[in-house]
């Protein structure tokens, strides 16, 4: 019962917000059947459909009006706590776990992957990214980077490469093919078959920990540090924006996305978020927009121009200048 009173709440205010044209539209435990305010990551499908991993709760399908809960208790997912999702060329989503391996889920039937049934070494998933050859390649919490090509499964660690920490919060593939790999230690490119460490000796970086990365419609590649600022390097020099030297509000950064004006916008753990549109910084809070909290763990942007923003204990918000579209 609670769960259709809701959902006909929640629909009730879609067409008020369509009405209104609402810049900011959030939900919550509290006016949508979220199971829990703390947002992880968030995926888009088709610019309709969103996977939502929680902490805690599972993962949550939402198309703009209904809302579909995925939890240990009522399907085989293998963890409630999702690092992220990622869809592949079938429309599989890949779904990294904190303690349940790598599920897989073509929405109907699931298939799990740990260390008892393949060759993943460690059950805490960081992150996964897919390659033109749907290869994937999984960041792991304890046994550097996995890649699976569907058969057989390859590790690259510090035993048998550069990587200079088994942990791996996330990887990028740019549109070259190379794979760029965030360790908690430093910045990596793989090509294949060279290793690169990006750090004091051949750029402006320290051994860092890497939490997020994405590339602009300039081929740029944009690296967010979870203690040291954004990054963006355009294959031969590097651009460095710290709390220090940019008006960036913090340095703990958590994602960066890149809009459709080809803004780049990045979500902190504590100062809310920020656009930077190649000149100047643009901060979002609770003190000065509807952003329900300020400590944020996810921003992505969807066909629509919509931010999606994940945070820490304040649900989903969403964000567009020109009013947010769901549908």
């Amino acid at each position: 019962m609670f769960i259709r009173i809701a959902a006909l709440i929640l629909l009730v205010q879609i067409q008020n917000a369509s009405a209104q044209t609402q810049r900011w539209i959030n939900f919550n435990t509290s006016n949508s059947p979220l199971p829990t305010n703390s947002i992880h990551s968030i995926t888009i499908e088709n610019d309709t459909i969103r996977w939502l991993g929680t902490w805690g709760g599972g993962l949550v399908k939402f198309d703009g009006l209904n809302w579909r809960i995925y939890n240990t208790h009522n399907s085989p997912l293998p963890h409630n706590t999702i690092y992220e999702v990622i869809i592949d060329k079938n429309k599989k989503k890949w779904i990294a776990t904190q303690g349940g391996g790598v599920a897989v889920f073509d929405d109907t039937f699931w298939v799990a992957y740990d260390t008892s049934n393949s060759g993943i070494l460690h059950n805490h998933i960081y992150a996964i990214a897919i390659d033109s050859s749907n290869n994937k390649w999984i960041g792991t919490w304890g046994s550097g980077v996995i890649k699976f090509d569907g058969k057989s499964w390859i590790n690259y660690n510090t035993h048998n490469t550069i990587i200079p920490n088994v942990k791996v919060p996330d990887i990028f593939i740019d549109n070259k093919g190379v794979k760029w790999i965030g360790s908690a230690a430093g910045l990596l490119s793989f090509n294949d078959t060279l290793w690169t460490l990006y750090d004091e000796t051949n750029s402006p970086l320290g051994r860092w920990a890497v939490y997020s990365m994405t590339s602009d419609k300039n081929n740029n590649l944009w690296v967010g540090f979870k203690f040291n600022g954004v990054a963006k390097f355009d294959g031969e020099s590097w651009t460095y924006f710290s709390y220090e030297n940019s008006d960036l509000p913090s340095n703990t950064v958590y994602s960066v996305a890149i809009d459709s004006s080809n803004n780049l916008w990045v979500a902190t753990n504590g100062s809310g978020i920020a656009k930077y549109d190649g000149k100047e910084w643009t901060v979002f809070d609770k003190s000065n927009s509807e952003l329900t909290d300020d400590y944020t763990f996810w921003i992505t942007v969807d066909g629509f121009n919509n931010k999606w923003i994940g945070t820490l204990k304040g649900g989903l918000s969403i964000f567009n200048e020109n009013g947010v579209r769901l549908k």
